[in-house]
């Protein structure tokens, strides 16, 4: 009987224990953790989003100028293409200097299809990574006005190329003929998925902003 009521007693202290409130003081520390930690994850955001838009201007800069590279390129393969439709196969080359001056534009076709290349790799790694931020529209619409006129100027330039092809070739220049063929192509494919991801950065920035966590 004794052990029973020993037992109830037990018990009974158990349940008025488990029903005590927690204390004021741990339940404004729990708020105050909770809240420090909500402020240092906007401060990472913000800080993110800050890179973000220094990328975007950065990568709009860039693709300015490969408008003028762009420009450049086409007349000297205009200037290539003449010269090399007065070059006969099997004949004395009377243009010393052609093979020197076809070989520096093939070079500068290739780092340009690299540097195209980049752009189109941290734009796509932009737009995944891309979310409502009213701080970015700016940036963003930046960057897709930079491709009104470079993506038209690139087009020329791979038109041109093909011309050019065709006729460095049958001076007898194949290697160089290819190497311009497929830079040129390169480099118009990347900078069109280039807008294309521009655009969807832009889409993505300009979205409504969800409603903030409370603590």
């Amino acid at each position: 009987m004794m052990l029973v009521a020993t037992l109830l007693v037990s018990l009974t202290c158990s349940a008025h224990a488990a029903v005590v409130p927690a204390l004021p003081g741990f339940e404004a520390a729990l708020t105050g953790l909770r809240a420090n930690i909500l402020a240092a994850k906007a401060e990472r955001i913000e800080a993110k989003n800050l890179q973000a838009a220094y990328d975007l201007d950065r990568l709009a800069s860039d693709v300015r100028g490969f408008q003028w590279t762009a420009q450049r390129l086409k007349s000297d393969l205009q200037d290539l293409r003449r010269r090399a439709q007065r070059i006969q196969p099997g004949q004395p080359n009377n243009d010393p200097f052609f093979r020197n001056d076809l070989n520096r534009a093939v070079w500068a076709l290739r780092d340009l299809q690299w540097a195209v290349q980049r752009v189109r790799m941290d734009a796509e790694r932009l737009a995944m990574q891309a979310r409502p931020d009213p701080g970015q529209i700016q940036s963003a619409r930046r960057f897709t006005d930079s491709f009104t006129w470079t993506e038209s100027e690139i087009g020329w330039l791979a038109s041109e190329a093909r011309w050019a092809e065709w006729d460095i070739r049958r001076a007898g220049f194949s290697m160089e003929a290819w190497d311009i063929s497929r830079y040129s192509a390169d480099v118009e494919r990347d900078i069109r998925d280039s807008h294309r991801e521009a655009d969807e950065i832009l889409r993505k920035v300009s979205a409504p902003v969800p409603a903030p966590q409370q603590p």
